[in-house]
């Protein structure tokens, strides 16, 4: 069961529909996220931050409080919030790409500071 969302949650949902909305194409929504969120997968980090964002941590200690899908013909992307007490605004956005079935991409971002 989902924990109740906080009013940034809410907002940064907002936020993500419309920016999909308006951008249309998968690669560009990617791109989005990585300008306006700090991807912390995929990418050299420092100590600290590895410290900050351990991964096992997150898999066992975040929390999702919210989910929404966005469909673009066969292929979906699933955005899911969780709480991180560590993070920025303590959530991080998890994005997962699916082609049909088949998941394709995975991210973990957080709010830039």
């Amino acid at each position: 069961m989902f924990k109740r969302k906080s009013e940034t949650i809410k907002e940064e949902m907002k936020r993500i529909k419309t920016t999909c909305k308006i951008l249309k194409d998968i690669d560009s929504i990617h791109r989005w996220l990585d300008f306006y969120y700090e991807r912390l997968t995929n990418k050299e980090i420092d100590a600290e931050t590895a410290t900050k964002y351990n991964f096992a941590d997150i898999i066992s200690k975040g929390k999702e409080v919210a989910r929404f899908d966005y469909d673009k013909g066969d292929n979906t992307i699933a955005f899911e919030f969780l709480n991180y007490p560590l993070a920025p605004k303590n959530f991080l956005l998890v994005y997962n790409e699916f082609e049909g079935d088949t998941q394709t991409h995975i991210d973990i971002y957080a709010l830039k500071v």
